[in-house]
């Protein structure tokens, strides 16, 4: 029988939190009191602007300490359970389903603000595709929402160029010209993948301008900084356009991860299985569910809000998985695929 219980460390850990949170909170009350007492005298608008900030910064301060000691004992006390046992905590509590990897996320989230002596206002909100990242939208969620409509053009197109590039050879009889040159199979092969690559790539960079230009022309470059957090455990405050390039980085990456057309039907599989559930069991280890890298940089950069077209493209990271696991898996995929079709090309008659 399995109990929902704490590390020790967890537990004191938590204490010490609290004991700092408590001395902050202490400070913001006293600069409250000393405004509190300059106000009469001092009725500006800039004065009031103040008093508003240092009741926003209790406030949150109060929920982020609740928040750090929630996900720290939920973090650990879940270590010993399984996915589904996670799932079906949730759902009897009647409570939004969480992994182990998105609460490991929210509590180094919260860790930082108290570390730090920071507030979720002074960053921009995760990118979305309903609501802006700032009060106004700016240059970056325009990016954001072009890139995330783009990157399944760019990832079918690239898909289906790849497997098309040496059979289109063989059935234009163009392939005869190429065997005839003083070049390895292997080296036809390799260049066929990589000019398959520079054509994502160029997609990219071009969807990249455009959009930064466009937006940045009709709404502005002006945005707070967003935390980017990598592997759920490390955490910097970055410009969102960071954010924006690691999307790009990864929409890339998933394009190529794949050769043939029966990468698609895959890749679609495990993409309508990820947009329902992160409790995958044994799925969780197919390659193209661990195709979304950016996951592990900005899976706290970008915000779903529920709905089935937002939860197609922010999909959550399975239990158990981190960066070095998926990028393992993704790695193994890609050189057994290549191995397999430069063995089949090796071999294969040209006629």
């Amino acid at each position: 029988l399995l109990v929902f219980m704490p590390s020790e460390e967890i537990v004191t850990k938590s204490q010490e939190n609290l004991e700092k949170a408590i001395l902050n909170l202490n400070e913001i009350e006293t600069e409250i009191e000393t405004l509190k007492n300059e106000y009469p005298s001092d009725n500006t608008l800039i004065k009031k602007q103040e008093f508003r900030t240092l009741l926003t910064r209790y406030q949150q301060a109060s929920i982020n300490i609740y928040n750090l000691t929630q996900f720290s004992v939920n973090s650990s006390a879940l270590n010993e359970f399984s996915d589904d046992q996670i799932q079906s905590l949730y759902e009897f509590e009647n409570s939004d389903y969480k992994t182990k990897y998105s609460i490991t996320e929210q509590k180094t989230i919260c860790q930082f603000y108290l570390d730090n002596n920071k507030y979720a206002f002074e960053y921009a909100n995760p990118l979305s595709l309903s609501i802006s990242s700032n009060n106004y939208a700016n240059v970056y969620d325009f990016m954001y929402f072009a890139l995330e409509l783009c990157s399944f053009i760019i990832i079918i197109y690239v898909v289906f160029l790849g497997a098309t590039m040496i059979a289109g050879e063989y059935a234009s009889g163009t392939m005869k010209l190429l065997a005839i040159r003083p070049y390895s199979r292997n080296k036809i092969l390799f260049s066929k993948l990589l000019a398959t690559v520079l054509v994502g790539l160029i997609f990219l960079i071009i969807t990249f301008i455009v959009t930064f230009i466009a937006g940045g022309i009709l709404l502005g470059l002006e945005s707070l900084p967003i935390l980017l957090i990598f592997n759920a455990t490390e955490i910097a405050s970055v410009s969102p356009i960071v954010s924006i390039l690691a999307l790009s980085i990864s929409t890339l990456f998933k394009s190529n991860s794949g050769s043939i057309v029966i990468a698609i039907l895959i890749y679609f599989v495990s993409f309508v299985l990820t947009m329902f559930t992160p409790s995958l069991g044994i799925f969780k280890y197919l390659p193209f569910v661990n195709t979304n890298l950016f996951g592990y940089f900005g899976s706290h950069a970008v915000n779903s809000s529920g709905t089935l077209i937002a939860n197609m493209f922010s999909k959550v990271i399975a239990n158990d998985m981190n960066f070095y696991i998926s990028f393992a898996i993704i790695t193994l995929f890609s050189v057994i695929l290549y191995t397999i079709t430069a063995i089949v090309f090796k071999n294969r008659d040209i006629k």
